[in-house]
Parts: structure tokens; sequence; C-alpha cells
């Protein structure tokens, strides 16, 4: 998975975010690059971007807002959380294949860098909004995880039979550690996708 780069400047100083419980979703309600909504977000009064996270359409990733630091994306909930937001109007748009499993992904590498599952919500979850909006596949999105990334891996064969010890060690916490396994077999998981 590949996350672009963002090198916004930012109106203020950005507060480092004390802990982190849960990843909150959003849709853009629209189209367009992650600078038109950090320049919409300038506009507002903000330091810049809200969220930490863009995924467009296509699948592409881009970085918002320092991950460590506090969002601007859900009133009440910005210093325990960490804020992604998918291009679209899922009121009216379906998301496809590509921009669905960027998300998992994505949700799947903050995990990792916390070391832990976290909660997942919609900015619907904390106020009076349609936020992702009705169409958003919060369900399938929601049940990302590197367990459950590397098991869709096994069973798309990215992992195979030949390999199962390795599998086994994995599952038990014997082998080299989660994360590092993880990173190995995602990238696999990519190279697979990317040759297809």
């Amino acid at each position: 998975m590949k996350i672009f780069d963002t090198y916004f400047k930012w109106t203020g100083k950005l507060l480092t975010r004390p802990l982190t419980r849960k990843i909150v979703l959003h849709h853009r309600a629209g189209e367009g690059d992650v600078l038109s909504i950090h320049n919409t977000h300038l506009k507002n009064g903000w330091s810049g971007i809200g969220y930490h996270f863009y995924v467009r359409k296509d699948g592409s990733i881009y970085r918002g807002r320092p991950i460590e630091k506090v969002g601007a994306h859900t009133e009440g909930n910005n210093m325990d959380s960490v804020g992604i937001c998918f291009e679209g109007n899922f009121e009216k748009d379906i998301m496809d294949k590509a921009q669905l499993e960027s998300g998992r992904l994505l949700i799947a590498h903050i995990e990792e860098c916390y070391g832990r599952k976290l909660e997942i919500k919609r900015h619907s979850d904390f106020g009076a909004t349609l936020c992702p909006g009705k169409n958003f596949p919060f369900e399938e999105i929601k049940k990302a995880s590197c367990d459950d990334l590397v098991s869709k891996m096994f069973s798309d064969g990215v992992i195979s039979f030949s390999n199962i010890r390795n599998w086994e060690l994995f599952l038990s916490g014997k082998s080299r550690p989660k994360a590092e396994y993880i990173r190995a077999v995602i990238k696999r998981y990519q190279a697979k996708n990317q040759s297809q």
C-alpha cells in the first residue's frame, strides 16, 4: 500500500494527540483532490486539512494531517481519533472495489501503527450528519483488520498451502513479529493484484 505524502503549510500549531482509541470514517460528499480539501479547511479558519488520510475513488491514498496530530474532523472526538475521508458522495454513489480495498488496507495499517485494534466509527455516530452516507460500505470496511486481510490473502491464494507452516507459526505468535509479517504479506498481495 502506497500512501502519497503531502507537504501542506499549516496556519497554526498542530497539537499532538495524547491517545488514539478510534478511527472515524467520513465521505467528502463530492469529488476533488486532497489539496482542495486543505484549501477549503483553511477557508473555514482551520490550520489546514482536518483529516489524517484521504482515499480517492481510484484507491490512491493521500496523507493529510500528520497521524500523530489532533485532527479537525469530528467535533468533540478529535483528541482520540484518526480521521479518514473517502472521495465521493455515498448518499448517492456506490464505492468501487479499489477504494474499498484501499480503505481496508489503510485501517489495517493504522491499527498496525498503534499495535492494537481500534474502534471503527462513522462520523454520524457522533452527531447529526448523514456522513459518510447511506451507501457507505461501513460493515465491509469495519471488518478490516490485519488478521482479516491475511485470511483474505490466504483465500485468494496469496498465502498458499505450500507455506502453511509459516501461516501456523504466524497465528501462534511464535514467528517474527506480526507487524513485519503483515507488511510482507500485504506487499505480496499488492504485487499479485498489480500483475492481474
